[in-house]
């Protein structure tokens, strides 16, 4: 009958350490595979306490106050634990051992320690959009123009920020996209960068007039302040002309990314007509095709198609070897982009909503959200609800109260003469303003 019995083995240290090292495994070769080694470690020896169903030997030596465990199906593990209040010192020859058990550990069961995962996440480039591309996978970009909205699109991971000159329309209440300036595009592009400074690809549209110049060495200078001033990571422009792609070229042989676009150009509306979509005849759909790949061999890193047949933006798309980002350009394009302010429906409003494209999906209804809010702050005010003393928490103590009160009671008199003044002055003056003088009749 087989028994499980308990042996005791030391492996004595040498000053090698390979000697050491010898040793140690020398005393493992002679156990079992399936023996569980439990043992005490000094300074000059290891002393390995062992069970097994076939004793070999069974003697100590030296044993101190550490317990090391030791698992022999090719994997050693070592654990010191301190018996006594007080540790003493390990010696250089000790820490030796330790460092070998742990080096051992790792080589035997030859699996890499899981890495630590870190909040760092790598920047959209250029190169990581075409990636994506050729992977098959989906390319995102948002608006942004301006801190807040930034951070948001950020959080969220969207691959590229563009700030638009759409910001003309939907921060500054214009019409078109035409007034905006490029002063003023700086002046967004700025406060973009201070909420999206790291990951997401950042691109900054040219507004209208900074480059449509026959001396391309001025579409050169502006970009220049977009990247420089603004902050940005690459720049935006519209049209596929041959002039325009040698503006492209200009541009990115002086280490500016570019991103084209075709389809429907809002900077140009007065020669196209309006907002009006594009390519919808067998032409002007080839027109798009030869203008996509000429902003292509000009240098472009990706290209916007807006307002294009679904089947026309999937042909371009399959053709050019850069991405390719449609706006009511159908799902056959790389990546898709929308304008913040219309898919959160910034401007929505419960009683009447302001246009949207046809082509925007709306995901929430910010503006019906931020209306209510403001309507319950006028009414609380007007009721006197708000500030309650939850929100006044600022006090005095009683004893500053009275020497404040000491104060005001100096000049109450004075102070009462100025006040009647001043109200019959108001009232003299609010008396004048109804007398309806030149003839508002609305006046009462």
């Amino acid at each position: 009958m087989r028994t499980s019995v308990r042996r005791v083995v030391t492996a004595p240290f040498s000053p090698n350490v390979k000697s050491t090292i010898s040793s140690v495994k020398h005393v493992c070769r002679r156990i079992n595979t399936d023996t569980n080694i439990c043992g005490s470690m000094g300074r000059k020896s290891i002393t390995l306490t062992t069970t097994s169903v076939s004793p070999q030997w069974n003697y100590m030596h030296h044993p101190h106050h550490y317990h090391a465990t030791i698992n022999t199906h090719n994997f050693w593990r070592m654990k010191c634990q301190q018996k006594q209040p007080k540790k003493p010192p390990l010696s250089p020859l000790l820490q030796t051992c330790t460092m070998f058990f742990s080096t051992a550990a790792n080589d035997s069961t030859k699996k890499a320690s899981p890495k630590k995962k870190t909040n760092k996440t790598k920047k959209v480039t250029t190169l990581s959009l075409t990636s994506k591309k050729r992977r098959g996978h989906k390319i995102t970009m948002v608006t942004a123009y301006d801190y807040p909205s930034a951070v948001h699109v950020d959080r969220a991971g969207i691959d590229i920020v563009l700030v638009g000159d759409s910001c003309a329309m939907v921060e500054l209440g214009f019409e078109t996209t035409q007034p905006i300036t490029m002063d003023e595009m700086i002046h967004h592009c700025k406060a973009v960068k201070r909420g999206a400074p790291r990951r997401p690809l950042l691109v900054g549209d040219l507004p209208l007039g900074s480059y449509e110049f026959e001396d391309v060495d001025v579409a050169l200078r502006n970009a220049y302040r977009m990247i420089k001033d603004g902050g940005m990571d690459g720049v935006k422009l519209e049209g596929g002309s041959e002039a325009r792609a040698k503006t492209v070229k200009k541009l990115v042989e002086g280490g500016v990314a570019v991103m084209g676009h075709v389809g429907l150009t809002p900077q140009a509306i007065s020669v196209i007509g309006g907002f009006r979509a594009q390519g919808r005849t067998a032409t002007r759909a080839r027109s798009l095709l030869d203008e996509a790949l000429r902003l292509q061999d000009a240098g472009a890193f990706a290209i916007v198609l807006e307002c294009v047949p679904a089947n026309v933006a999937a042909v371009i798309t399959e053709t050019l070897e850069v991405p390719t980002v449609g706006i009511g350009a159908g799902s056959g394009t790389s990546g898709q982009v929308l304008v913040f302010h219309d898919m959160l429906g910034m401007l929505s409003h419960p009683h009447h909503e302001e246009f949207v494209p046809k082509f925007c999906k709306r995901y929430a209804r910010v503006g019906h959200y931020i209306t209510k809010g403001l309507e319950e702050f006028r009414r609380d005010v007007e009721e006197g609800i708000f500030p309650s003393e939850e929100y006044s928490p600022y006090v005095m103590t009683e004893e500053e109260k009275g020497a404040f009160d000491l104060l005001l009671a100096k000049d109450e008199k004075e102070r009462r003469l100025k006040h009647d003044e001043t109200m019959k002055k108001l009232k003299e003056a609010d008396e004048y303003e109804q007398l309806s003088l030149y003839g508002d009749k609305d006046n009462s």
